[in-house]
């Protein structure tokens, strides 16, 4: 079984970073081929989970990467 990482740890992280994130960078980060979850349990891969975050309005694409609104994180 594949572990999954939350899409809460992918905002967490763009919350810590003081610059937006280059997607590629991201996917270094947490690995091009990693399965993530969100708070209802649904599985994606990354380019699925970052498509789902931008739709919800939680991450934004800049010219410089993706940056994230904290405004938007719910706390489940």
């Amino acid at each position: 079984m594949t572990d999954l990482i939350h899409g809460h740890a992918l905002l967490n992280y763009l919350l810590e970073c003081d610059a937006p994130q280059p997607v590629e960078a991201l996917k270094q980060k947490f690995g091009a081929n990693s399965r993530f979850t969100n708070c209802k349990g649904n599985e994606f891969s990354f380019d699925e989970i970052i498509d789902f975050l931008h739709q919800r309005g939680k991450i934004a694409f800049t010219p410089e990467g993706i940056t994230v609104y904290k405004e938007k994180i719910c706390n489940d």
